[in-house]
């Protein structure tokens, strides 16, 4: 959901599109929004995800961005990991 915590362009757009998709024909199946985001960044992701219904579960992270971007490039552990299931 991070694309979502940046002013939405085509990828922010069809992330929503898609999690909206999802949301409409889940039936039982449950969906989880996640994203780690800094202070602006968390806002404008609740925002989005709101009307969609989905349960949302957003970490407030100084230099969000950062991090994402390091991580990526480490090609270190799952998240999963440090975190648990999300």
């Amino acid at each position: 959901m991070s694309p979502l915590s940046l002013p939405r362009t085509g990828i922010g757009n069809y992330l929503r599109g898609m999690i909206g998709g999802l949301a409409t024909v889940a039936g039982e199946h449950e969906i989880v929004a996640f994203a780690p985001t800094g202070l602006r960044g968390t806002r404008r992701v609740r925002e989005a995800l709101e009307p969609l219904g989905v349960e949302r579960r957003l970490v407030t992270l100084p230099a969000a961005h950062a991090f994402r971007v390091a991580w990526s490039k480490s090609g270190r552990l799952p998240l999963e990991r440090l975190i648990g299931r999300f």
